[in-house]
């Protein structure tokens, strides 16, 4: 099923909704437990296995995106807010790409760096490997967006709900 955990922040000015949709299954919100403050905060729990699926990874960059999709979709803009998040997504992608072997252009071939962040394979894979990184965000975020678009009524209803009790057990949360 659909599942969404949502949180929210202040700003100066006005009480502001920002949603965080979790939609591929229920194991991504229950390793996300998310905290309000002042900007609001995620914190993405470890996962109960440490050997991941590429499947699994990239279901995580969606969950992780979500945030800052949805702000995009409901409100029609974006905020400094998903900083943190995209740096996020961004370090699964290119783990995917460069120690994980789970990318077919790269290949079975973990790319390494040196203790000073000196990458040890040439300028070419480099650009390979940013195209690589670049099409795995790009797909999670249209991924994400659709599932937004599809569930946005559920999504705001839990918002509004959220906005009156703040917050909201796991176990009431079923889109």
């Amino acid at each position: 099923g659909f599942y969404v955990y949502s949180f929210f922040f202040f700003s100066s000015r006005r009480r502001h909704t920002r949603f965080l949709p979790v939609s591929w299954a229920r194991r991504c919100v229950q390793e996300t437990g998310v905290h309000g403050g002042s900007l609001g905060y995620a914190q993405y729990l470890p996962n109960e296995s440490s050997l991941e699926s590429k499947e699994e990874l990239l279901d995580r960059i969606c969950c992780i995106l979500g945030g800052r999709c949805a702000e995009e979709f409901f409100f029609k803009k974006i905020t400094t807010g998903a900083y943190d998040d995209l740096q996020k997504a961004f370090d699964i992608a290119k783990a995917i790409v460069t120690k994980f072997g789970m990318s077919e252009r790269i290949g079975y071939i973990g790319l390494i760096e040196d203790e000073y962040g000196q990458r040890r394979y040439s300028q070419k894979t480099a650009r390979v490997v940013d195209e690589e990184v670049k099409l795995i965000i790009e797909t999670a975020a249209q991924k994400t967006r659709k599932v937004i678009e599809e569930k946005a009524d559920a999504i705001k209803k839990l918002a509004t709900t959220l906005l009156e009790k703040e917050s909201l057990d796991l176990s009431l949360i079923h889109i």
